[in-house]
């Protein structure tokens, strides 16, 4: 049990922490206007890259979620792995 509150707490400290959430926000803000300025193509590099700025986006609203989560329950979700990403 006391596990649980310790993940618990410390998830609401990583919420809570201003340069860690001011981190995240400014590298969401940065591949949002990133992808906004690509355009759509049939090259292939410009996909690719459109690609892994939503992924980027994605991974981040993600892990704040995950945060959000172990507020919640306290457990860490069990997630695949992603080699190299």
């Amino acid at each position: 049990m006391e596990d649980l509150a310790r993940r618990r707490m410390r998830a609401q400290e990583l919420l809570d922490d201003p340069v860690l959430m001011n981190a995240f926000d400014k590298l969401e803000e940065e591949a949002l206007k990133e992808l906004l300025k690509t355009e759509n193509s049939w090259f292939r590099n410009v996909d690719l890259k459109r690609a892994a700025l939503i992924h980027k986006i994605a991974a981040i609203k993600a892990l704040r979620q995950e945060l959000h989560t172990v507020i919640l329950s306290g457990k860490i979700a069990d997630y695949p792995r992603v080699v190299g990403a």
